[in-house]
């Protein structure tokens, strides 16, 4: 079992319990204690968990809660921001929109002279440890459950923001472009749209199966590239293909 793999396990089991011993986390998982630790000390050192005394916990900052509680598909999900970072040039000037799958760019951004705008304050905080970053963040409306931030106003930031690329994710993607759950959350995908030259998707394959969100956001017209697993299936490329949608597979 690979360190990413271990790290879901291990943060899947955090989130149902208080806390837990490094010799109780080594049972549950499998591996010997000091493989253990060495997982514990990386994720602590990302801020996804606490240690103290010996006992291992969730991170008490709801920016962790959120992250823990969208920790399926992690693998898929670190591979496709992965590549998502690699689309990043020097001096570039980007957009990257919330979800968990965006979160992870954060560690993968390594660029000099990189301008990022963002919704998501906890993108926005994880940025702000990179000194190889300037980092903007929009004001507005918090949605607690998705931690991110969205203005019902036009007349913001938003209207004076250029990007060569703008990346975001989505609940899930459909023949008619990506669905929501927020109407204000479609609203605020279009504007950023607008404003920047490119719009890459980041989604892995089980947002072409599961249909969450009730609200059509951006159409797949007005995708550039989709990033995502090679779970997905024939049917979906070929949906995306006729809108000449750009798919990369990771």
């Amino acid at each position: 079992m690979k360190y990413i793999e271990r790290s879901e396990k291990i943060l899947k089991i955090l989130s149902g319990v208080k806390y837990l011993t490094y010799n109780q986390l080594q049972k549950k998982i499998g591996h010997s204690e000091s493989t253990i630790r060495r997982d514990i000390y990386k994720l602590a050192t990302k801020g996804q968990v606490i240690v103290s005394h010996g006992s291992i916990s969730i991170g008490n900052l709801s920016s962790n809660k959120y992250l823990y509680e969208n920790t399926d598909n992690l693998i898929q999900k670190q591979k496709i921001s992965k590549k998502a970072a690699s689309l990043v040039t020097e001096n570039d000037s980007i957009i990257i929109n919330g979800g968990s799958t965006c979160y992870y760019m954060s560690e993968y951004i390594n660029k000099a002279n990189v301008s990022i705008f963002t919704n998501s304050f906890i993108l926005a905080n994880r940025f702000v440890e990179k000194s190889s970053v300037n980092v903007s963040i929009g004001g507005g409306t918090i949605i607690t459950n998705d931690q991110l931030i969205y203005s019902p106003h036009k007349e913001n930031i938003i209207e004076h923001l250029y990007a060569s690329k703008y990346f975001l994710g989505a609940k899930s993607i459909t023949k008619i472009g990506l669905l929501e759950s927020d109407p204000l959350i479609i609203n605020y995908d279009n504007l950023l749209m607008k404003r920047a030259q490119k719009t890459i998707v980041l989604a892995d394959s089980s947002k072409f199966r599961f249909k969450k969100g009730c609200y059509s956001s951006i159409g797949l017209e007005n995708i550039n590239t989709i990033i995502t697993d090679a779970g997905v299936k024939d049917e979906d490329i070929k949906i995306l293909e006729e809108f000449k949608v750009k798919i990369i597979i990771v």
